[in-house]
């Protein structure tokens, strides 16, 4: 081997060396962390309710749903969600039905 091919031989054993013992990042399975800061989730669909009144039958209503998710921490946060749905003239009469629920 020439002293260039060695030279080049040293380096690369050199460079592998701090690639597989020197990175800590090799040593653990876990991921690093790209950061870290609090975090906002907003989410708006549609919303079917099905329900059954016993004395009256089933009506169907149709309505939007939305929530809210902050994350302030790994493992602190604050969620809220809320549906409303609605039926117009339930049961054969000249009124709606509405439903509103939230958490």
């Amino acid at each position: 081997m020439t002293s260039s091919g060695r030279l080049k031989f040293g380096i690369l054993a050199i460079f592998a060396s701090q690639i597989l013992f020197a990175n800590p990042s090799c040593s653990g399975q876990e991921p690093r962390i790209a950061g870290i800061g609090p975090t906002v989730s907003i989410s708006i669909g549609y919303a079917y309710l099905n329900n059954e009144v016993p004395s009256a039958g089933r009506i169907s209503q149709n309505g939007v749903s939305f929530g809210v998710t902050t994350e302030f921490t790994r493992r602190i946060g604050i969620k809220a969600e809320a549906s409303y749905t609605r039926a117009y003239g339930a049961f054969g009469v000249d009124h709606h039905s509405d439903v509103l629920a939230y958490l």
